[in-house]
């Protein structure tokens, strides 16, 4: 561990504090991998306080090798999902959605929006449940992974928690789970959505298979953030961009980020 490394998550630590006892249980949540056994928990509760529309919210994280921490950094530390939307959501679908630290940080920056979270995992979800309530955000949850067609697949368990993923045939050997697969125009049937105003999808490589599958229902997607997984997955975003009326994708922060071109915008462009 460098100096630097502890003072920087130190700094970090105080300023996002909920008062000093938070600030104490964070620091044992970090450093939990060095600490002996009886000092762990397998899982924390902490509020941690940032500037507003954020604010105070309270998250069940866990001592899992730093992946919740990983993520919660992300999030709410660098904040990569503040995004340059010229309105407001009014309706947010959370592909990937883990514990639920990107579902309230949205819920928190768009508090009228509609969210809508897909995650297949147990472990992930129960604890998903446990902070859309602490954080009072409303959101539907599905309990699947999303994908071309409804129906089942196998996901390959992760040896972090943010790090499953659909299996594929040279995965047969390793640890895997079944779980129920969703369409997005199932999705949007059952929510009742006309559009998607924001599809943020964090899905370890079923980017591809998704987005390639004759993805008719973009034309119902206004803007999309995605982490890619697949070196190829430029190409496609630009692809699809260009297929279905979207500006140039841009990558912020390791995001891909592209929305839809305004109709007055795209007719001047096709003059």
């Amino acid at each position: 561990m460098s100096p630097r490394w502890f003072f920087r998550n130190l700094v970090m630590s105080w300023r996002a504090r909920g008062d000093v006892g938070n600030f104490l249980k964070r620091l044992v949540w970090i450093y939990s991998p060095k600490l002996p056994g009886n000092l762990k928990l397998s899982e924390y509760c902490i509020r941690f306080r940032y500037p507003e529309p954020v604010g105070t919210v309270r998250l069940v994280v866990r001592d899992n090798k730093g992946a919740d921490n990983f993520i919660h950094s992300e999030v709410f530390e660098h904040e990569y999902y503040r995004l340059p939307l010229a309105d407001h959501p009014r309706t947010i679908l959370d592909l990937g959605s883990n514990i639920g630290l990107t579902a309230v940080y949205f819920g928190r920056l768009y508090p009228a929006a509609k969210i809508a979270c897909v995650e297949p995992m147990p472990g992930n979800l129960r604890i998903l449940e446990k902070n859309l309530q602490l954080n009072s955000i409303s959101a539907t949850v599905f309990a699947a992974a999303a994908h071309s067609h409804d129906g089942t697949l196998l996901m390959e368990v992760g040896e972090r928690d943010y790090g499953h993923k659909v299996a594929g045939p040279q995965t047969a050997s390793k640890r895997v789970l079944k779980v129920s697969s969703i369409s997005i125009p199932t999705i949007m049937r059952e929510l009742q959505w006309p559009q998607i105003d924001l599809l943020k999808m964090d899905i370890e490589g079923h980017e591809s298979t998704l987005l390639m599958s004759d993805p008719q229902w973009l034309r119902q997607v206004q803007t999309l953030c995605i982490e890619l997984h697949i070196g190829s997955g430029e190409i496609e975003l630009r692809s699809l961009a260009a297929t279905f009326g979207y500006g140039e994708p841009v990558c912020r922060s390791g995001l891909w980020f592209m929305s839809r071109v305004p109709k007055e915008a795209e007719a001047r462009h096709m003059k």
